[in-house]
């Protein structure tokens, strides 16, 4: 079993994100309180293969204020405990604290080693910060992973290889690359489509070059680093998500708890749950699914569950391929998942 515990607190809102995060500090003893109840009520027992501390910035949480949650949770030997961070979060103290509270890896939000993307992204911190945070983690930390940013505008495939190619050099032995995406009205901009390919196509080469597995569209790794908690995810594996906006998918029910923290811990604390809304797909629903997420992966999908003639346009366009008797995209199938995706979908769900 695996679980997520979501942290809504931020110094500043990053202009692109879309998540619950950003919200004051003022909250937060009221909130770790009802995440405590919150566990209390939903946690199943048993032992836990990976927790997630994800946000919002959960390192803005001392070591002693994390206490008492993980203090809660019942770990499998060899179970992952990741944390996200912020580079100006990675102290001496920090560390410490992480690592004998049990959280064996950190992924720390670097986004972009130009002041200028970090301007344009809405980061409020400097490259500075980032490159002294990468150091601290080569220096003491086995398992770590760098988050970047591909698309802002301004941003080219010299600048960004010039990132990539720093950030490799202090050796995380996992890095995500997200694609950028912003909603109508947004104060951050993003590349056009084509430009957007071009800059994924030249990093995804570059990574691979310098001998990291691209196991799944936006992350890459070194040998055995994957996320373990995160191919969960991909794979349907069931978890259990704490916390404002948090969703859980248990017993075949996806859910999701109320999105606002006022609301998610003025129900904690009238003794009621937090849940918010649920569903459960169909035996079709779910097959499409996990098809999806699947596909996102390097190890693809089984071939028996598209019709042979189906596979054929992709196959013959050079966007997936054969491998044994699975099929997987390739990294131009990536690059127009979403098209991909459409295309399968109208055939699946008519073959049902």
């Amino acid at each position: 079993m695996r679980v997520y515990l979501h942290i809504p607190f931020c110094r500043s809102k990053c202009g692109y994100c879309d998540f619950c995060s950003g919200h004051p500090l003022e909250l937060k003893d009221r909130y770790l309180a009802a995440l405590r109840r919150e566990r209390n009520l939903r946690l199943r027992p048993g032992p836990l293969d990976s927790v997630y501390w994800g946000g919002g910035t959960p390192s803005l949480l001392s070591p002693g204020e994390l206490r008492p949650l993980m203090e809660g949770l019942c770990l499998a030997p060899g179970a992952e405990v990741t944390i996200e961070a912020n580079p100006e979060d990675i102290l001496p103290e920090n560390l410490a604290g992480w690592s004998a509270l049990g959280i064996n890896r950190i992924s720390v939000g670097v986004q972009s080693l130009r002041d200028d993307e970090l301007a344009a992204l809405g980061r409020r911190r400097s490259v500075r910060e980032a490159r002294t945070a990468m150091d601290a983690l080569a220096g003491s930390w086995q398992n770590w992973s760098v988050d970047l940013i591909a698309g802002a505008a301004g941003q080219t495939c010299a600048s960004l290889l010039a990132t990539l190619d720093e950030v490799v050099g202090h050796g995380p032995p996992h890095l995500s690359l997200y694609a950028l995406e912003v909603k109508p009205g947004s104060a951050v901009e993003a590349l056009d489509g084509d430009a957007m390919a071009d800059l994924l196509s030249e990093a995804w080469g570059f990574l691979e070059a310098e001998g990291y597995r691209h196991y799944e569209i936006s992350n890459f790794c070194r040998p055995g680093r994957e996320s373990r908690h995160n191919l969960g995810y991909w794979r349907r594996d069931p978890y259990c998500g704490l916390g404002a906006s948090a969703h859980s998918f248990e017993d075949g029910v996806r859910s999701w708890n109320l999105d606002a923290p006022e609301a998610y811990v003025r129900a904690l604390e009238a003794g009621e749950g937090a849940r918010e809304g649920e569903e459960r797909l169909d035996a079709a629903q779910a097959r499409w699914e996990e098809l999806l997420l699947q596909l996102r992966l390097d190890e693809g999908v089984e071939r028996a569950c598209v019709r042979p003639a189906d596979w054929r346009p992709l196959l013959d366009a050079g966007l997936a391929a054969a491998r044994g008797e699975r099929v997987a995209l390739t990294g131009r199938g990536m690059l127009v998942f979403n098209e991909v995706a459409l295309y399968l979908e109208e055939r699946v769900i008519q073959a049902k």
